[in-house]
């Protein structure tokens, strides 16, 4: 059997793609989450100022609608109010938007 032949086979096949399959879990896995990665970086005291001003840092709608200014702001400086973040929590928001904003 030639080694096309033999990569062409039903169990090669099944094997690529049990591989493939479980590189693209892998991916998805990798990828930040609203839930597991940003909110936690929202202290309470971050919550409760924002919201008088209309957004719930809180909800992940209204984060992942707002999370362009949010992201200006964090790096601007000017949000939270009382201390910039660390440059590796802007980081990791800023990768939550490139990976499209998960919940």
């Amino acid at each position: 059997m030639t080694l096309r032949a033999k990569l062409a086979s039903p169990t090669m096949v099944r094997l690529r793609d049990a591989r493939d399959r479980d590189s693209s879990l892998h991916e998805e896995s990798s990828m930040l989450g609203y839930s597991k990665d940003i909110r936690p970086l929202f202290r309470s005291t971050d919550v409760d100022a924002m919201k008088p001003r209309g957004l719930d840092l809180g909800s992940y709608t209204e984060v992942r609608g707002s999370a362009d200014e949010i992201l200006s702001r964090l790096q601007d400086g000017s949000m939270p109010c009382d201390a910039p973040w660390q440059q590796a929590a802007i980081e990791t928001f800023k990768q939550w938007i490139t990976d499209g904003k998960l919940p």
